[in-house]
Protein backbone atom coordinates (compact mmCIF):
# COMPACT_ATOMS: atom_id res chain seq x y z
CA UNK A 1 0.00 0.00 0.00
CA UNK A 2 2.73 2.35 0.49
CA UNK A 3 4.50 1.58 -2.41
CA UNK A 4 1.08 2.20 -4.34
CA UNK A 5 0.98 5.59 -2.66
CA UNK A 6 4.07 6.65 -3.51
CA UNK A 7 3.50 5.94 -7.28
CA UNK A 8 0.49 7.88 -7.30
CA UNK A 9 1.84 10.77 -5.74
CA UNK A 10 4.94 10.71 -8.33
CA UNK A 11 2.50 10.77 -10.57
CA UNK A 12 1.33 13.65 -9.55
CA UNK A 13 4.45 15.22 -9.13
CA UNK A 14 4.39 15.21 -5.36
CA UNK A 15 8.01 13.40 -4.90
CA UNK A 16 8.31 14.64 -1.58
CA UNK A 17 5.50 12.78 -0.56
CA UNK A 18 6.05 10.00 -2.66
CA UNK A 19 9.47 9.41 -1.04
CA UNK A 20 8.25 9.18 2.25
CA UNK A 21 5.92 6.66 1.55
CA UNK A 22 9.00 4.64 -0.03
CA UNK A 23 10.92 5.43 2.77
CA UNK A 24 8.36 3.81 5.07
CA UNK A 25 7.79 0.90 2.18
CA UNK A 26 11.61 0.25 2.73
CA UNK A 27 11.82 0.13 6.62
CA UNK A 28 9.05 -2.38 6.62
CA UNK A 29 10.77 -4.45 3.44
CA UNK A 30 14.36 -3.35 3.22
CA UNK A 31 15.05 -5.86 1.19
CA UNK A 32 12.43 -5.23 -1.67
CA UNK A 33 14.44 -4.17 -5.03
CA UNK A 34 11.48 -2.23 -6.28
CA UNK A 35 10.90 0.00 -3.12
CA UNK A 36 14.40 1.39 -3.38
CA UNK A 37 13.85 1.87 -7.05
CA UNK A 38 10.89 3.62 -6.83
CA UNK A 39 12.31 5.88 -4.26
CA UNK A 40 15.66 6.39 -6.25
CA UNK A 41 13.78 7.62 -9.01
CA UNK A 42 12.10 9.94 -6.73
CA UNK A 43 14.94 11.20 -4.90
CA UNK A 44 16.32 12.07 -8.55
CA UNK A 45 13.17 14.06 -9.51
CA UNK A 46 13.18 15.92 -5.95
CA UNK A 47 16.93 16.65 -6.07
CA UNK A 48 17.70 14.31 -3.14
CA UNK A 49 20.85 13.19 -5.30
CA UNK A 50 22.59 11.97 -1.95
CA UNK A 51 19.80 9.54 -1.09
CA UNK A 52 19.70 8.31 -4.34
CA UNK A 53 23.40 7.65 -5.28
CA UNK A 54 23.23 5.81 -1.46
CA UNK A 55 20.33 3.46 -2.65
CA UNK A 56 21.19 3.02 -6.42
CA UNK A 57 24.85 1.99 -5.03
CA UNK A 58 23.86 -0.62 -3.24
CA UNK A 59 20.94 -1.89 -5.78
CA UNK A 60 24.02 -1.71 -8.40
CA UNK A 61 26.14 -3.95 -5.69
CA UNK A 62 23.28 -6.16 -5.52
CA UNK A 63 22.38 -6.66 -9.27
CA UNK A 64 22.66 -3.92 -11.81
CA UNK A 65 20.22 -3.64 -14.19
CA UNK A 66 19.64 -1.11 -17.51
CA UNK A 67 16.96 1.04 -15.02
CA UNK A 68 19.61 0.99 -12.08
CA UNK A 69 22.00 2.19 -14.73
CA UNK A 70 19.63 5.18 -16.40
CA UNK A 71 19.23 6.35 -12.96
CA UNK A 72 22.58 6.23 -12.30
CA UNK A 73 23.30 7.90 -15.42
CA UNK A 74 20.70 10.61 -14.71
CA UNK A 75 22.12 11.44 -10.71
CA UNK A 76 25.37 11.92 -12.59
CA UNK A 77 24.11 14.13 -14.95
CA UNK A 78 22.29 16.45 -12.05
CA UNK A 79 26.02 16.64 -10.23
CA UNK A 80 27.86 17.38 -13.36
CA UNK A 81 30.13 13.97 -13.76
CA UNK A 82 29.31 13.53 -17.39
CA UNK A 83 32.04 10.76 -17.70
CA UNK A 84 30.11 8.50 -15.12
CA UNK A 85 26.67 9.71 -16.56
CA UNK A 86 28.03 8.34 -20.32
CA UNK A 87 29.71 5.53 -18.67
CA UNK A 88 26.67 4.20 -17.03
CA UNK A 89 24.15 4.93 -19.64
CA UNK A 90 26.67 3.12 -21.99
CA UNK A 91 26.53 -0.19 -19.67
CA UNK A 92 23.02 -0.25 -19.23
CA UNK A 93 22.81 -0.59 -23.32
CA UNK A 94 25.30 -2.94 -23.16
CA UNK A 95 22.52 -5.01 -21.37
CA UNK A 96 19.98 -3.81 -23.11
CA UNK A 97 20.22 -1.85 -26.66
CA UNK A 98 17.22 -1.84 -27.50
CA UNK A 99 16.18 0.43 -24.26
CA UNK A 100 14.84 3.96 -25.45
CA UNK A 101 15.70 5.89 -22.32
CA UNK A 102 19.29 4.81 -22.08
CA UNK A 103 19.64 5.80 -25.73
CA UNK A 104 17.46 9.08 -25.17
CA UNK A 105 19.18 10.33 -22.17
CA UNK A 106 22.88 9.39 -23.85
CA UNK A 107 21.80 11.04 -26.68
CA UNK A 108 20.77 14.14 -25.02
CA UNK A 109 24.49 14.09 -22.98
CA UNK A 110 26.22 13.86 -26.04
CA UNK A 111 24.75 17.19 -27.36
CA UNK A 112 25.60 18.74 -24.16
CA UNK A 113 29.17 17.86 -24.26
CA UNK A 114 28.80 18.73 -28.11
CA UNK A 115 29.85 15.52 -29.05
CA UNK A 116 27.21 15.95 -32.40
CA UNK A 117 28.51 13.10 -34.45
CA UNK A 118 28.05 11.17 -31.62
CA UNK A 119 24.84 11.95 -30.68
CA UNK A 120 23.65 11.70 -34.22
CA UNK A 121 25.35 7.77 -34.35
CA UNK A 122 23.25 6.92 -31.19
CA UNK A 123 19.78 8.44 -32.75
CA UNK A 124 20.64 7.05 -36.01
CA UNK A 125 20.41 3.64 -34.41
CA UNK A 126 16.57 4.74 -32.62
CA UNK A 127 14.09 2.14 -32.80
CA UNK A 128 11.24 3.85 -35.29
CA UNK A 129 8.88 3.53 -32.15
CA UNK A 130 11.05 6.69 -30.60
CA UNK A 131 10.93 8.51 -34.16
CA UNK A 132 9.64 11.82 -32.28
CA UNK A 133 11.89 12.01 -29.33
CA UNK A 134 14.88 11.38 -31.72
CA UNK A 135 13.13 13.98 -34.20
CA UNK A 136 13.75 16.59 -30.79
CA UNK A 137 17.19 15.60 -30.70
CA UNK A 138 18.39 16.02 -33.93
CA UNK A 139 16.30 19.51 -34.16
CA UNK A 140 18.23 20.31 -31.28
CA UNK A 141 21.76 19.38 -32.95
CA UNK A 142 20.57 21.25 -36.00
CA UNK A 143 19.73 24.39 -33.97
CA UNK A 144 23.28 24.19 -32.24
CA UNK A 145 25.45 23.35 -35.66
CA UNK A 146 23.55 25.25 -38.00
CA UNK A 147 22.29 28.79 -38.80
CA UNK A 148 19.37 29.16 -41.22
CA UNK A 149 19.28 31.93 -44.49
CA UNK A 150 15.92 32.69 -45.79
CA UNK A 151 15.07 34.66 -49.05
CA UNK A 152 13.36 37.59 -48.16
CA UNK A 153 10.90 36.99 -51.47
CA UNK A 154 9.66 33.73 -51.12
CA UNK A 155 10.67 32.37 -47.61
CA UNK A 156 13.05 29.67 -49.19
CA UNK A 157 15.56 28.38 -46.55
CA UNK A 158 18.96 27.45 -46.86
CA UNK A 159 20.59 25.57 -43.85
CA UNK A 160 24.58 25.72 -43.59
CA UNK A 161 26.92 25.14 -40.88
CA UNK A 162 27.77 27.86 -38.07
CA UNK A 163 31.42 26.89 -38.46
CA UNK A 164 32.84 27.21 -41.62
CA UNK A 165 36.38 27.34 -43.33
CA UNK A 166 36.79 30.26 -45.79
CA UNK A 167 35.61 29.61 -48.68
CA UNK A 168 37.28 31.35 -51.45
CA UNK A 169 36.43 32.67 -54.54
CA UNK A 170 33.32 31.57 -55.91
CA UNK A 171 32.87 30.66 -59.44
CA UNK A 172 29.44 30.14 -61.02
CA UNK A 173 29.37 29.11 -64.56
CA UNK A 174 25.53 28.67 -66.56
CA UNK A 175 22.61 29.28 -64.76
CA UNK A 176 22.13 28.34 -61.37
CA UNK A 177 18.54 26.67 -60.08
CA UNK A 178 15.89 29.30 -59.10
CA UNK A 179 16.06 27.94 -55.45
CA UNK A 180 20.09 29.10 -55.10
CA UNK A 181 21.03 32.12 -53.44
CA UNK A 182 21.38 34.92 -55.47
CA UNK A 183 23.06 37.08 -52.55
CA UNK A 184 22.72 39.55 -50.33
CA UNK A 185 22.36 43.01 -50.03
CA UNK A 186 24.84 44.89 -48.46
CA UNK A 187 22.87 47.72 -47.57
CA UNK A 188 19.63 46.77 -46.25
CA UNK A 189 21.05 42.90 -45.16
CA UNK A 190 18.27 41.05 -47.50
CA UNK A 191 18.71 37.45 -49.14
CA UNK A 192 17.29 36.64 -52.48
CA UNK A 193 17.03 33.63 -54.52
CA UNK A 194 17.19 33.53 -58.04
CA UNK A 195 13.95 33.29 -59.00
CA UNK A 196 12.82 36.40 -57.05
CA UNK A 197 15.97 38.28 -57.76
CA UNK A 198 15.54 37.43 -61.75
CA UNK A 199 12.84 40.37 -62.62
CA UNK A 200 15.16 42.65 -61.17
CA UNK A 201 18.36 42.22 -63.25
CA UNK A 202 20.77 45.79 -64.49
CA UNK A 203 23.96 44.90 -66.74
CA UNK A 204 23.42 41.49 -65.59
CA UNK A 205 23.53 41.92 -61.89
CA UNK A 206 21.06 40.78 -59.38
CA UNK A 207 19.58 44.03 -57.80
CA UNK A 208 17.45 43.76 -54.23
CA UNK A 209 14.54 44.69 -55.06
CA UNK A 210 13.73 47.03 -51.61
CA UNK A 211 16.54 49.58 -52.03
CA UNK A 212 17.96 48.97 -55.56
CA UNK A 213 21.35 47.87 -53.92
CA UNK A 214 23.55 45.10 -56.41
CA UNK A 215 23.00 41.67 -54.21
CA UNK A 216 26.36 40.35 -53.29
CA UNK A 217 27.93 36.65 -52.52
CA UNK A 218 30.49 37.88 -49.87
CA UNK A 219 29.63 35.31 -46.83
CA UNK A 220 30.77 32.41 -46.44
CA UNK A 221 27.56 30.96 -45.32
CA UNK A 222 26.11 32.23 -48.59
CA UNK A 223 28.75 30.79 -50.91
CA UNK A 224 28.85 27.37 -48.44
CA UNK A 225 24.81 27.50 -49.70
CA UNK A 226 25.18 28.63 -53.18
CA UNK A 227 28.35 25.43 -53.51
CA UNK A 228 25.70 23.00 -51.83
CA UNK A 229 22.79 23.78 -54.24
CA UNK A 230 25.03 23.69 -57.55
CA UNK A 231 26.50 20.61 -56.33
CA UNK A 232 22.86 18.56 -55.94
CA UNK A 233 21.79 20.55 -58.94
CA UNK A 234 24.80 19.11 -60.89
CA UNK A 235 24.12 15.61 -59.21
CA UNK A 236 20.60 15.53 -60.26
CA UNK A 237 21.35 16.39 -63.78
Amino acid sequence: MLNFRGNVFCSMKRYDAAIAEYEAAIDLEPGNREYRENCAAACIEADYIHRADELLGRLAEESPNPRIYNMIGNACVIKGEFSRAEASYREGMSMDPADVNLRMNLADLLITLKRYDDARKILKEAPAAESERSAVLLDRIRDETEITLRCSGCGIAWRVPKVLEPQGRLLITGEPPGDCPAGECPACGKIYCVSCAADGVVDGRFMCSSCGTALKLTSDHLKYAVKTRLSEAEANG
